[in-house]
């Protein structure tokens, strides 16, 4: 498949992911809920969080795509079975040190999660076990993915991970339906993962014959993979720190239902994030040639124009449509007991709206090597999450803890980054921002009003109701971007897909 329909057909099969994730979250989450109960489901959420850090990849993924790019574009092809033999032996060396951690923090779970019952700290003990476990057989396999970038394999990429969630959902409600509990989900959540990258693995190696040297030794070639990879782990650890490290905090100085409040707001965040970042990656290669060829920045200016205005059209629906109409959505899908998610996400979702635009942005923080001030912006952003986690989070709870990410975000995501771009990398960040965003918040604005208005003038807690004002709100926000948004080329990348969609009905018809 061409490179170009590749990056295309990448981003169709990224979106009808998330679609599924979305609907199947939507119904999967509030009846995963009332099957284990609101502290067994944060019991789960704060698993997931805990062994997020567990099975990072410690930005070896990232380098490994980054390498393989610059060996591929420079004809190198020899340096990417050298690069896999050096990253090969790394990952189980790695995977032996995460053994040593899980131990030592299992033994201290007792200590560190001192807000849980007895019993709560006894399934969480199990499910540990289980997710430990399977982690462990998970890290070698985690820079698959880096590959598949690599080599540009992105809709098969895409097709796989869309298997994943398919398989997955389907399991645990299998499982539950037949009797299943707590440990069950968990172990299925992550199993089928495993499974799936083991599967992608040996995909990847088929088609691209991908041999790995596993006796080749070249300090200087790790020293490089040691000196990127450091800041890209920093860099990741931060990004995601937010929603994966607060659940612990929550844990250790509130209790379980701020830690499920605090969990339903990100879970739909995650839905969002999965829409924002659908692009990420995938221009990687793209950015890198253009980097190595020395193009011009106002090329890579306009490429991050585009795409970013692609990103803000797409996530702005979700997120003006959560801000309006938002409160009546969070009732109506887990109950009023849950009223406060809807604050939490309305103060996590609204800055993001900057950088989840920015997916060439990040590509060009890696294409030219400066991912270490990636890394100390985010951790910076952490410190305050942290600093303000642990001064609001006993009164206010989650809440407290999302307004120390919005702070972070703020400042760490679009003030400091946006300087990088335009200090650093020669970006021009302000036409972007005034060809990006500020030509849409006028009618982002207006649109988020009309949602107001019809929350207003017509509430329900029926879903079935809120399911039909929701798609009148849609299709109002649609003719707006269209009259107000949309230039000629994204009109036009419109009417394609549409033609494609109708061509296709009439071939299957």
């Amino acid at each position: 498949m061409h490179k170009i329909n590749q990056v295309k057909a990448g981003a169709i099969v990224s979106y009808i992911t998330i679609f599924f994730n979305i609907i199947s979250g939507f119904l999967y989450t509030p009846w995963l809920i009332g099957q284990l109960g609101q502290s067994n489901y944060a019991l789960f959420s704060l698993v997931n969080s805990v062994m997020t850090y567990f099975v990072l990849d410690f930005g070896l993924g990232a380098s490994i795509t980054r390498f393989i790019a610059r060996y591929r574009a420079e004809g190198a092809e020899h340096k990417v079975e050298q690069l896999l033999g050096v990253t090969t032996k790394l990952f189980l060396t790695l995977d032996f040190i995460i053994l040593i951690a899980l131990i030592t923090v299992y033994s201290l779970l007792g200590k560190i999660y001192v807000s849980l019952t007895p019993a709560e700290l006894e399934n969480f003990k199990g499910i540990f076990i289980i997710a430990g476990t399977v982690s462990l057989l998970s890290f070698p396999l985690l820079p698959v993915n880096g590959i598949f970038t690599a080599y540009e394999r992105l809709y098969a990429q895409k097709l796989f991970d869309l298997l994943a969630k398919i398989i997955t959902v389907s399991a645990v409600v299998i499982a539950l339906l037949l009797g299943g509990s707590l440990f069950t989900v968990v172990f299925f959540n992550t199993s089928i993962t495993f499974l799936v990258n083991l599967i992608k693995f040996l995909y990847i190696k088929r088609k691209e014959k991908i041999k790995i040297q596993i006796t080749y030794r070249d300090k200087a070639m790790l020293k490089s993979i040691f000196g990127f990879s450091i800041w890209v782990m920093i860099a990741s650890i931060a990004d995601r720190f937010f929603f994966t490290f607060i659940p612990s905090l929550l844990g250790i100085i509130s209790n379980t239902v701020e830690i499920s409040i605090f969990a339903v707001a990100v879970s739909v965040e995650n839905y969002i994030c999965l829409f924002g970042s659908a692009f990420n990656n995938l221009y990687l290669p793209q950015v890198t040639r253009m980097v190595i060829a020395k193009e011009d920045k106002k090329k890579i200016t306009d490429l991050m124009i585009k795409v970013g205005r692609i990103q803000l059209i797409i996530v702005s629906l979700f997120v003006v449509a959560l801000v309006s109409m938002g409160k009546e959505f969070v009732i109506c899908w887990v109950g009023e007991k849950y009223i406060r998610s809807y604050y939490v996400m309305i103060l996590i979702l609204v800055p993001s709206l900057v950088h989840f635009s920015q997916a060439i942005g990040t590509e060009m923080i890696y294409a030219t090597n400066n991912v270490k001030y990636r890394a100390l912006v985010y951790s910076l952003g952490s410190v305050i999450s942290i600093i303000t986690t642990l001064t609001l989070g006993k009164s206010f709870g989650a809440i407290g803890a999302a307004v120390g990410i919005s702070l972070a975000l703020i400042l760490s995501h679009i003030i400091l980054m946006n300087y990088i771009y335009y200090k650093k990398l020669g970006l021009d960040v302000m036409r972007y921002f005034k060809e990006c965003h500020f030509k849409m918040y006028i009618p982002l604005l207006i649109s988020c009003g009309i949602g107001f208005v019809i929350s207003s003038i017509y509430p329900t807690t029926s879903l079935r109701l809120f399911i039909v004002k929701g798609a009148i709100w849609g299709v109002i926000h649609c003719v707006i971007l269209w009259l107000f948004v949309l230039n000629s080329s994204e009109k036009a990348l419109v009417k394609g897909f549409i033609y494609k969609l109708k061509k296709g009905a009439k071939k299957n018809g």
